[in-house]
């Protein structure tokens, strides 16, 4: 994945005061900082589970898979025979992961870590297109106006014609939520009218509250992951933690809950280490961070 600058900079607001910070290659050993030991990025991998019980490996090096892997090393289900029976697969990203494939549409899907999708190895008929989702992936929809594209999810179902957009679903988070960056879709949620959504849109589902809320966005924060980049608008440092956790394969707890509410804006590459991350965040003398192996704990900023 490329990276987005050669150095980085980072704004953080805690209650209506803002601080700078740059990319610096300081690790602290010891004490309250972050331990030398050094956890990596994600990286590219995935495991396909087939009707078979069959389970393969997925990952930069591309497995043998009876011509489903392309030219460019990519799970692709283009040469899938529409005569042969239909069957259901089932493709896992493992937190620490991401993976790109095509299905047999010609739909490019990008999952993001702690990822499931179960979708079938061809579209029968006339029916329509549907895939079930548990986690992250944005959606590259080849357009086909005779068969709609479906994604299911716990709490939302979204139906599009040809289009790109962001679904969120991760059963630890209490939200759903579907970002649009072009064409149109229609979202359904169980006691809610229909949501037809413009592009530039983000509709967000709380599972708790029930409330839906539909509203104008900059899309950026929530599809930049695709581009191997963490964009932070404004995010809590507690939803920053989910995704640091699940990109990086760390737990994360906080001393006190309100270390939670710390909100960050800014951009990162996903290709720095997580040491280097915490290490910017830190430098903006609001909050500490103390890692062991693959524990990070966020505490108050200690000089």
């Amino acid at each position: 994945m490329a990276r987005l600058f050669g150095f980085v900079n980072i704004s953080m607001y805690h209650w209506g005061i803002a601080a700078g910070l740059a990319l610096v290659p300081l690790i602290r050993d010891g004490g309250r900082g972050v331990v030398s030991q050094s956890v990596v990025p994600g990286s590219s991998k995935a495991i396909l589970l087939l009707p078979e019980g069959r389970s393969v490996e997925l990952g930069e090096a591309a497995p043998e898979l009876d011509g489903m892997i392309d030219e460019s090393r990519t799970l692709s289900y283009l040469d899938a025979d529409p005569a042969a029976a239909q069957t259901w697969h089932t493709l896992k990203v493992p937190r620490g992961g991401e993976y790109k494939f095509i299905i047999a549409d010609g739909t490019t899907v990008w999952l993001n870590s702690d990822t499931e999708i179960r979708y079938p190895n061809h579209f029968a008929g006339d029916d329509s297109r549907t895939v079930e989702l548990t986690g992250e992936a944005f959606f590259d929809v080849a357009a086909d106006a005779a068969r709609p594209f479906i994604v299911k999810t716990a709490a939302m179902e979204i139906t599009v014609l040809g289009t790109e957009f962001n679904v969120s679903a991760y059963p630890s988070q209490n939200n759903v939520s579907t970002t649009l960056v072009s064409g149109s879709i229609a979202a359904t949620v169980a006691g809610h009218d229909v949501v037809t959504m413009s592009p530039g849109h983000h509709l967000n589902y709380d599972t708790e509250t029930r409330r839906l809320e539909y509203a104008e966005v900059n899309t950026l924060p929530y599809t930049a992951w695709r581009e191997g980049k963490f964009a932070f608008y404004h995010e809590s440092m507690e939803v920053v933690a989910g995704k640091l956790a699940r990109w990086y394969d760390v737990e994360i707890e906080f001393e006190s809950d309100d270390l939670r509410g710390i909100t960050i804006f800014g951009i990162v590459s996903r290709d720095e280490d997580i040491d280097r991350v915490l290490d910017m965040i830190r430098r903006a003398r609001l909050l500490d961070f103390k890692r062991r192996g693959n524990k990070v704990r966020v505490l108050p900023f200690s000089e």
